[in-house]
């Protein structure tokens, strides 16, 4: 049976867009900055922070505000008339502090279908952890179970096909994905 690892934030849910919308431009109102303007990921520079104050501001809201986020509609929807043809996990590149958050989430969300949540510690100022894995290439490389990788960054897309993976990119801004996520998921119906 196919193994699909799913990155979380801006794959199953939106998170991007609804830090952007409820976190930073109300804290910011000088901000004017559209979500389809997000053309870079981290977006520091286009919505004119440091990355370390995008980071605590990202940060916040996944403390605060993540168990509120919903599915993305076209993800779960798939989910419910897919899921169960493939064996899936979670692989997020989340920090440490807000994992937790994100594992509950997609477990509330997702537990029908996903039922491992991994991470790769996504890094944040002093913090010291050990440094099992450097990208979620060499998560995957490691786990050795995963057949295709669903991402958002074009990185990870190429370095799971480097490892012989196949891979789908989740059109977004700042990857400018083709198609629709609509006919994104209709790549993963043809899966065998």
């Amino acid at each position: 049976m196919v193994t699909i690892a799913w990155d979380v934030d801006d794959v199953l849910n939106d998170l991007t867009g609804a830090w952007l919308r409820d976190e930073w431009r109300p804290a910011h109102p000088q901000c004017r900055t559209a979500y389809s303007e997000l053309s870079r990921n981290p977006p520091h520079s286009i919505i004119g922070a440091a990355l370390e104050e995008y980071l605590a501001s990202l940060d916040r809201f996944r403390r605060s505000r993540y168990r509120e986020l919903e599915p993305l509609p076209e993800t779960l929807a798939w989910f419910e008339r897919h899921g169960g043809r493939f064996r899936h996990m979670a692989l997020t590149a989340a920090p440490l502090h807000c994992a937790p958050e994100s594992a509950e989430w997609v477990i509330r969300h997702f537990g029908r279908w996903i039922r491992s949540f991994n991470f790769v510690p996504s890094p944040r100022h002093g913090e010291s952890i050990p440094p099992y894995d450097a990208n979620k290439r060499d998560f995957l490389r490691w786990f050795g179970n995963a057949s295709v990788l669903v991402d958002d960054n074009v990185e990870n897309i190429a370095a799971a096909r480097s490892a012989g993976m196949r891979a789908v990119l989740m059109p977004r801004p700042w990857n400018s994905g083709p198609g629709s996520i609509g006919e994104t998921f209709e790549q993963l119906e043809t899966l065998q």
